[in-house]
């Protein structure tokens, strides 16, 4: 597979992706022989259909369509990841021929990705906190104190306006992890909102804030990051699956290979190593 990313302006990425005739013809293959599994032919016993038996069965395009989707996913995904880029909402994809087996096959497309940012100073974070004792049952309370203060002074030196589509996307992701969270307890939003204490009538103003401060800091980490130098290797990513109690953390990490999401986890990683630099040298003042 082969690929191209032009910038058409801060935020917009156009993709041009291009898959060779082996490729290809492996796409058809998995797809004829899922088909073949998922779908009953007459006469024949389950996976065991021929590629014309499955053609006759099924509209003249069907397969081809089905291969062209998955090359278009696929390769989507691939690109995210390799070109570390952070998408934001969906891709809108030009219009594409479908696939013919032994014959390159290519796509394109447009999407927002995340761009990057700069802060007014790299100088160590300065937080002035109250006087606390040391015992060991403040430390977890005044270490997550501590590490509040450094990311809201980190936000600050921000540069720049934050696109209203960043946080949109923001917005959309914290919405559907309330959203989650309630039916998982079976209960109504609104009844979640009040068991949470949250006003049904400002939750709206709370969530666009929360997700504006979540962007804000995502960004201003990563701006340190790529200033200090951290990087997310390939090793860090595959320990991470290792350590995530995934049955299979091989078969796991492909699969957010070819979904796009492994841009996301590098991300992660990247403000993870971000913010311990943060915290290793934060300048703290008490009073």
């Amino acid at each position: 597979m082969n690929y191209s990313v032009e910038s058409i302006d801060a935020f917009r990425r156009r993709i041009t992706v291009e898959f060779d005739p082996d490729e290809v013809d492996i796409e058809f293959e998995h797809t004829y022989a899922d088909f073949a599994f998922r779908f009953p032919i007459e006469g024949y016993a389950p996976g065991q259909a021929p590629h014309d038996a499955i053609d006759a069965a099924f509209d003249a395009d069907a397969v081809a369509a089905a291969v062209g989707k998955a090359l278009c996913d696929k390769g989507f995904g691939r690109v995210l990841g390799d070109a570390d880029l952070v998408k934001i909402g969906e891709p809108t994809f030009a219009r594409t021929d479908l696939p013919i087996a032994h014959e390159t096959f290519s796509f394109a497309l447009e999407v927002d990705c995340a761009p990057v940012y700069e802060l007014s100073s790299y100088d160590p974070v300065k937080v002035i906190l109250p006087a606390m004792g040391t015992s060991a049952t403040m430390a977890p309370a005044l270490q997550k104190m501590r590490e509040n203060e450094a990311l809201h002074a980190l936000q600050k030196r921000l540069e720049g306006d934050i696109p209203e589509i960043m946080v949109d996307a923001q917005e959309q992701i914290q919405l559907q992890e309330i959203y989650a969270k309630a039916n998982a307890q079976n209960m109504p939003f609104q009844t979640y909102l009040v068991q949470q204490r949250i006003d049904p009538d400002q939750f709206q103003e709370e969530l666009e804030q929360q997700a504006e401060e979540m962007v804000r800091r995502n960004l201003a980490l990563e701006a340190w990051a790529r200033h200090i130098g951290v990087e997310a290797t390939d090793r860090q990513i595959q320990a991470n699956f290792e350590r995530s109690g995934v049955p299979f953390p091989k078969l796991e990490e492909a699969r957010w290979r070819e979904s796009g999401r492994i841009a996301e986890l590098r991300a992660a990683i990247r403000r993870a190593g971000a913010l311990r630099n943060i915290m290793e040298t934060l300048v703290v003042e008490t009073v």
